[in-house]
């Protein structure tokens, strides 16, 4: 349940930096996209995390 919540924080923060670069200049873009990929690297991190933890339980 907190990692969801982790993960919806990051949502808002990628959404508002896509906001923001809507209205900035295009170097922003190069921003963008480094935050998504953390994004979804964080992701495969979690789900990896889960798996341990499941296969020690």
């Amino acid at each position: 349940m907190k990692q969801l919540r982790i993960l919806f924080i990051f949502t808002q923060k990628f959404i508002l930096i896509k906001k923001v670069k809507q209205q900035k200049q295009p170097n922003q873009k190069s921003i963008c996209v480094q935050y998504k990929y953390f994004i979804r690297d964080k992701q495969k991190r979690t789900i990896e995390q889960n798996e341990k933890e499941f296969m020690k339980a």
